[in-house]
């Protein structure tokens, strides 16, 4: 396995789908732009099928990075990566993290947004396709002004690499209580979402 870790042999039976050069080219841009050594046990399986753009069910546990496996996808593919979280602190972190790793074309939309100036000029720099990454809450996937945006798009030849329904583990750990739009989502909600 030449220059791979010890602990990563585990992972190959696995992985067929990757050949090695594939996976040297994931781990230099592991490396390179989120300056982590290797791969944790999960995250090339998720990144296999995300790649072939495959819908994917990422369960990792907390901290297992989860949120590294869609943002390298998303960096690898041309579009949008529209991720819906519902808590506004987690957004802010991994809007925080992508900006640490110099990524500084993302953005969030949510209620921390005061004022209607604030909340325009980050949807146009979504609809516009200035952004590689968009945090937006269930809410404000469910207002129609929002969706009738995403749907412009298309026809400015702006799409979507990936859409992400993040955190989806709150609703069955807070239950149903917790945010109704958030389990409101439904494969439909996406349709504004072309690719």
């Amino acid at each position: 396995l030449g220059q791979f870790p010890p602990d990563w042999g585990g992972q190959f039976h696995r992985i067929l789908q990757f050949d090695l050069q594939t996976i040297h080219a994931l781990r230099f841009f592991l490396q390179t732009v989120f300056r982590k050594n290797t791969f944790r046990e999960g995250q090339l399986e998720i990144l296999n099928k995300a790649l072939q753009t495959d819908s994917v069910i990422g369960l990792l546990p907390t901290g297992g990075g989860k949120s590294l496996t869609y943002q390298l996808a998303a960096l690898l593919q041309p579009g949008i990566c529209l991720v819906i979280d519902p808590i506004k602190s987690l957004m802010k972190d991994q809007f925080d993290n992508l900006r640490k790793n110099f990524i500084d074309a993302c953005n969030y939309i949510n209620s921390s947004l005061k004022t209607r100036e604030e909340r325009e000029r980050e949807t146009s720099k979504l609809s516009g396709g200035k952004v590689i990454f968009s945090f937006v809450s269930p809410e404000r996937l469910q207002m129609k002004t929002f969706r009738d945006s995403l749907l412009k798009m298309y026809d400015r030849k702006v799409y979507f690499s990936y859409c992400i329904i993040d955190e989806a583990h709150c609703v069955s750990e807070w239950g149903h209580d917790f945010r109704p739009e958030y389990r409101r989502i439904q494969a439909g909600d996406a349709s504004p979402l072309r690719t």
